[in-house]
């Protein structure tokens, strides 16, 4: 489902010092609604304020390990420039996190955060420190202190950690899958049997892996 979040070309920004993934408000109201849907409301995707700044994410009133269904999404990050068909697969979970209040409750939060448009950066996505627990970024950047120079290299972590499904390259999953229900043809067997029982009759259905679906962006 490409370009379903962010439709033009956007500017990521990689810092560090925010929490998850910063989202402009077109596409975390996209992004909100889809989880809500995925879900069948169990997750409560809303804005409020603090401080004169509007912000929102995701929350269910139980814990993460409940909604093993969601894992299967991601963001895909595209890169611009010529032919380059390289992207980044970020997995969902990267900013799900297990939250537990004083009385014991827990909540499954997800950092997919809405940016108030009045914002500085608003209009852009952010990668915050919850993308970095899976990629490594290294920066160059001018030691005197002028204009940062626009170059970023981006790896995939090499740890235990690392969730399944993180990826940064140009494979591509095919665009279509086998349908499991389709019914084949097959030649019965040949099994004697008095003329009043009914005939034998198979259906074979061939069997296939469903592939995970991606929210780009």
């Amino acid at each position: 489902m490409q370009n379903l979040l962010v439709e033009a070309e956007t500017h990521v920004f990689f810092n560090p010092a925010f929490r998850g993934l910063g989202l402009p408000h077109y596409a975390w109201s996209t992004f909100a609604n889809l989880m809500e849907v995925v879900t069948k409301g169990q997750f409560d995707c809303s804005t409020d304020m603090q401080d004169g700044v509007e912000y929102g994410f995701c929350i269910s009133y139980t814990g993460c390990a409940s909604f093993t269904n969601v894992w299967k999404y991601a963001f895909q990050v595209y890169f611009n420039g010529g032919d380059n068909t390289n992207y980044i697969n970020i997995p969902l979970s990267t900013f799900a996190f297990d939250y537990i209040d004083d009385s014991g409750s827990q909540y499954c939060q997800i950092y997919a955060e809405y940016l108030d448009p009045y914002q500085p950066q608003s209009s852009n996505v952010i990668m915050g420190a919850m993308f970095f627990q899976s990629f490594v970024g290294i920066f160059t950047v001018d030691p005197n202190g002028n204009t940062p120079v626009p170059n970023l290299q981006l790896y995939v972590q090499q740890n235990t950690y690392v969730l399944p499904g993180v990826y940064i390259g140009d494979e591509q999953p095919p665009l279509t899958a086998v349908n499991p229900f389709a019914v084949q043809p097959v030649t019965p067997p040949i099994v004697p049997s008095p003329d009043n029982l009914l005939p034998t009759i198979l259906i074979k259905t061939s069997a296939t892996s469903f592939l995970p679906w991606t929210i780009d962006f």
